[in-house]
């Protein structure tokens, strides 16, 4: 008997520190989980001291993980159902596929305390229209920088120089981007091309080759020079970043419009974590915060009050180009004008 009442009470013993040690186990797990973080987002969006001081201030686990272009981040989330990724911070034309793939969540903006700041020309736009699914976080657009002895103070900066010059140029790495500009040109603005109308772009890109001297964003600085390439069409942030070695430019606005790109905050349609979600977006919109990324990378913040913790304003041209972009009203967004499945086979045909 003694024997059967110390048996029992082991096993008793053993099922409460197993049920103890389960449940201990499982709470922690849980408040891990909890106080973790997916971002998918650009190389070298945050300075690091931003998402270090967000995890000690909040001890959320930051996971971030980079993409290098909108498609990029496109095909993960399809691929993933967006299983795996809480915050992502696509680019317009992003915005619309991935709104069109049901790729994202809609956002509760009751959630954030910055609204009232964000500037309204950045808000309802085509890609988004209520901003049910993003809210704009910086912004920049393209300007083409020219040599200045190559042109005088009354020049108006215009498309035909990239496309019909017979000068070295510098063109855009992005096909969309790159397609997007050719069809402006050729056409104004379009929705979508007719199949006459994508041969007539093609063909204008494939005209172009031989006088681009390379396509590409951020190496401009080590590709243009008065010698043998005196314009490039880039964004402006990258002007403004490599002053130094770009000091010989002159940077205008096109003629034929402000061809602009938002970089946006977004939910992925499985975003896990939507309580540290919030929070880390009401932090990053701290125009401190804003601050310290806009040194990091110059563009244009979508709340304007962040530039009173900047020196961007004396950046030779930042104020002026800034002003003469609000006073316009001929802003486009960069979006597939053919089919996004035939983007890439476009591209291998125009640089083939």
């Amino acid at each position: 008997m003694k024997f059967f009442v110390r048996t029992l009470y082991v096993i008793l013993i053993t099922f409460i520190l197993f049920g103890v040690t389960y449940f201990s186990s499982y709470t922690t797990s849980k408040i891990r989980k909890k106080n973790i973080l997916n971002i998918f987002v650009w190389g070298d969006f945050f300075p690091e001291e931003v998402l270090e001081n967000f995890e000690k201030e909040t001890g959320i686990k930051l996971n971030v993980n980079f993409y290098t272009c909108n498609e990029e981040l496109i095909l993960k989330l399809e691929s993933s159902d967006g299983v795996g990724y809480d915050i992502v911070f696509p680019s317009d034309y992003g915005v619309t596929t991935l709104r069109q793939k049901g790729l994202l969540k809609p956002l509760d903006k009751s959630k954030f305390d910055f609204m009232d700041k964000i500037e309204p020309y950045l808000l309802n736009r085509p890609f988004d229209p209520n901003n049910d699914f993003t809210i704009p976080y910086f912004w920049e657009v393209y300007g083409m920088a020219y040599e200045k002895s190559k042109i005088d103070s009354t020049y108006k900066a215009s498309l035909k120089d990239l496309f019909e010059g017979d000068q070295k140029v510098i063109m855009t790495a992005d096909p969309v981007e790159a397609v997007d500009f050719a069809s402006h040109y050729l056409f104004g603005y379009k929705k979508y091309l007719t199949s006459d109308e994508k041969k007539s772009v093609i063909d204008l890109l494939k005209k172009q080759k031989k006088h681009v001297e390379a396509y590409t964003d951020d190496r401009v600085q080590y590709m243009i020079s008065s010698e043998n390439c005196p314009l490039a069409i880039l964004r402006v942030s990258f002007f403004w970043k490599n002053y130094e070695d770009l000091s010989h430019l002159k940077l205008l606005l096109p003629k034929e419009g402000i061809f602009t790109s938002i970089e946006n905050v977004a939910l992925s349609k499985n975003a896990e974590h939507l309580d540290a979600a919030y929070q880390l977006i009401n932090y990053i919109y701290k125009p401190e915060i804003m601050a310290k990324q806009l040194d990091l990378s110059p563009l244009f913040p979508a709340c304007q009050e962040t530039l009173l913790h900047t020196n961007l304003m004396e950046l030779e041209r930042y104020p002026e180009l800034f002003k003469e972009i609000q006073r316009r009203n001929d802003f486009f967004f960069t979006h597939y004008v053919i089919p996004q499945e035939s983007i890439r086979e476009a591209w291998v045909e125009i640089k083939s």
